[in-house]
């Protein structure tokens, strides 16, 4: 597989990914009221977070989940990933592997729950981060994505500058426009949906 600009990207700015101005921004909250707003259920043994970056969520679920529940990360860049090793030290439960949407670290069928927070829209491959996908989850598997949709660029730029000129300073969106430059090749990768199966 091809190295992924957006990998590397994140694995440059990961010591500064859990920092206030991030965790606070819009995209921050945006991430936090998704993982709180997660349902754990008592049948579920094993919860996979693909592109769990630097942990946040799953140790969020961990002080949540029952001791017979088994958290897996999967994270493609190393130095998210080392960051969520470090967050989740010593805590069980909970472990982080190397993969990607597209290559999947987990047995076929041996998911219960899987979830994936603002990073689907970055797989290069839909078509094989699908299979792959189905290829993990159990028949009666549930799952929830949030992600960025492709090639709705324009719209979102649209909406998302009505609200930004409502609630944010022209300072402030110029110190965002300016963060945003690193992924600046990714820009036709927008517009937020939330796509959930339930269970059968």
């Amino acid at each position: 597989m091809k190295p992924s600009i957006a990998v590397s990207s994140y694995s440059a700015v990961a010591h500064k990914y859990d920092g206030a101005a991030n965790e606070n921004s819009f995209w921050g909250e945006l991430a936090r009221r998704s993982y709180e707003s997660i349902a754990l259920e008592s049948s579920y043994r094993v919860i996979v977070d693909i592109g769990c970056g630097t942990g946040l969520a799953l140790h969020h679920l961990r002080s949540r989940a029952p001791d017979t529940m088994t958290l897996i990360g999967i994270e493609p860049a190393e130095q998210m990933r080392l960051l969520a090793e470090q967050r989740s030290a010593g805590v069980a439960g909970i472990e982080f592997r190397e993969g990607r949407f597209e290559e999947l670290p987990l047995a076929e069928a041996s998911v219960d729950y899987l979830y994936s927070i603002w990073a689907l829209h970055w797989t290069t491959e839909p078509d094989r981060a699908a299979a792959e996908i189905k290829r993990v989850l159990k028949d009666d598997g549930e799952m929830d994505l949030w992600f960025t949709g492709l090639n709705t660029g324009g719209e979102f730029s649209r909406k998302t500058g009505e609200v930004l000129r409502r609630y944010v300073g022209l300072e402030a969106r110029l110190r965002a426009a300016s963060v945003g430059n690193a992924f600046r090749s990714f820009s036709s990768s927008n517009a937020w949906f939330r796509f959930s199966i339930p269970s059968a």
